[in-house]
């Protein structure tokens, strides 16, 4: 409920903004992103994420990339499950854009997930990220 009215008083000081032809498009094109993102078509997550990257003004289309890092990021262990299988297509991205991901953040992903526990999932994504398989 606080959420809502926060929402609400923050929508009556911005209305006249948000009535901007330009402003409207804008919204419009990252609630594209968040409703792929809500239901996980991967596919048209990482087609929108790419046109916001490409026509957004800074620092908007750096938000993009950081939403694309995240999703990537959250997207490791189901990629490290079936990384082994003879697709060109992992989870909506080519194989090749995953590696070229991978070994651009391997050692940001590998410190966002420091101080592993033994066997945990955390453990896992690192030996895979330092594992020798990660080529095309």
């Amino acid at each position: 409920m606080g959420d809502y009215i926060h929402a609400r008083h923050c929508w009556r000081r911005h209305r006249e903004a948000v009535s901007n032809p330009q402003v409207q498009a804008a919204l419009s094109e990252w609630w594209k992103l968040g409703q792929a993102l809500m239901i996980m078509d991967m596919p048209a997550t990482w087609k929108q994420l790419t046109y916001l990257q490409t026509t957004q003004p800074a620092p908007y289309k750096d938000y993009a990339q950081s939403i694309g890092m995240a999703v990537c990021v959250k997207l490791l262990p189901k990629l490290m499950q079936i990384w082994q299988q003879p697709r060109d297509n992992l989870l909506g991205l080519p194989r090749s854009e995953w590696s070229m991901f991978l070994e651009q953040h391997r050692q940001k992903i590998i410190a966002a997930s420091a101080s592993p526990e033994k066997g945990s999932a955390k453990e896992e994504i690192i030996s895979f990220l330092e594992g020798p398989f990660l080529a095309i």
